[in-house]
């Protein structure tokens, strides 16, 4: 089983190793199906996102919940049971999320982090490099931090051809802007190149 709408209390979704939680008081209080639980039902429910934050959503089976939660089988069977609308089944995730793509363009805006692009910044070369504040920017509006590891490749495998060695090297803001990792590696031809 997993969380309804997880992806709305996921708070760290690049990093494995947090076991947070985003949960809003307001988005709580106004919402009439937890509203209408009991006290035990709201805390037991409270207590399942937790465990779920371990995997993503995904809720343990109920002997280990009994277990984590110091509960007997037999409560959390019960409460499994009576929460199951809290819930839903893998092969279905997609298709019960209430208002998925409200919550994706909300969560897209959330995690646009620029944890990789310092990475990025040092690897460049230092032939017209500047505006690191207006990359900075680019990097984050962009989300790069998602495919930061093609484009810190792409600047790492550009280094070494000829091109980049000789100082044919774009400025950080041209190569983000034109996203050219997506181009694959180029090399410029001069006049005298291949000639007759």
């Amino acid at each position: 089983m997993k969380i309804k709408n997880w992806d709305k209390f996921q708070h760290f979704k690049h990093k494995s190793d947090m076991k947070w939680f985003k949960c809003y008081g307001r988005d709580l209080l106004n919402d009439p199906d937890f509203m209408k639980l009991d006290d035990i039902k709201q805390a037991t429910l409270f207590k399942l996102w937790c465990l779920a934050s371990e995997s993503n959503g995904v809720l343990p089976n109920a002997y280990d919940i009994a277990f984590r939660l110091r509960k007997p089988i037999a409560f959390i069977e019960k409460m499994l049971l009576e929460l199951d609308t809290w819930f839903i089944k893998n092969e279905i995730i997609q298709e019960l999320y209430t208002d998925y793509i409200g919550d994706k363009i909300r969560l897209d805006k959330n995690i646009k982090t620029i944890v990789r692009f310092d990475e990025f910044w040092n690897l460049y070369p230092n032939v017209r490099k500047n505006n690191k504040k207006g990359c900075l920017e680019k990097w984050k509006n962009k989300n790069l931090d998602l495919i930061a590891d093609k484009v810190i490749g792409y600047v790492k495998m550009m280094k070494e051809t000829k091109q980049w060695k000789e100082g044919f090297v774009p400025a950080p803001m041209t190569l983000i802007n034109q996203e050219r990792w997506e181009d694959g590696i180029t090399q410029i031809k001069r006049a005298w190149e291949g000639g007759i």
